[in-house]
């Protein structure tokens, strides 16, 4: 995704990891807007799925959230693109964890050995709503929520 931003010295347009630099900061100059936002469309036909943990269903600020694009053929993972919230100081994509999961079953037995490496992965902090530790623990659970939701969805 993509993000442009207009300003007094013109337009100019930043990949969203390059925008988002931190929590509640960006790369927003003085004086600058954002006047749109491109998301690709993705080619081929992926699954998607996002889940995120709250200490209530309404209105809540995540303990953890995973959204993911993950695109299927024959049973087993043949892509998949991942993005991790509140776990990290700005929105996490595990690429580690992307490239293991190519050629896996969509099986949550097949995914086990990942969710080490993701909380590994993963930067959190300990906060009102949730210790770091339980916030490493949720992102696992999050990984085997999609390998469940995969294998439950045709």
């Amino acid at each position: 995704a993509r993000v442009r931003l207009v300003g007094p010295r013109g337009e100019r347009e930043l990949p969203i990891p390059e925008f988002i630099v931190g929590p509640r900061k960006t790369a927003l100059e003085r004086g600058e807007l954002v006047r749109s936002v491109f998301l690709p469309y993705p080619e081929g036909n992926p699954r998607s799925f996002f889940r995120k943990v709250g200490r209530r269903r309404a209105l809540i600020i995540a303990v953890a959230s995973l959204g993911a694009l993950v695109w299927v053929r024959d049973g087993r993972v043949e892509r998949a693109r991942l993005a991790l919230g509140s776990v990290a100081p700005t929105v996490l994509r595990p690429r580690e964890v992307e490239e293991a999961l190519v050629g896996r079953p969509l099986a949550p037995e097949a995914w086990e050995d990942l969710v080490p490496v993701l909380s590994a992965a993963t930067q959190p902090i300990s906060d009102l709503r949730a210790t770091a530790e339980y916030r490493r623990k949720v992102a696992g659970r999050l990984l085997l929520a999609l390998a469940e939701a995969l294998q439950a969805s045709p």
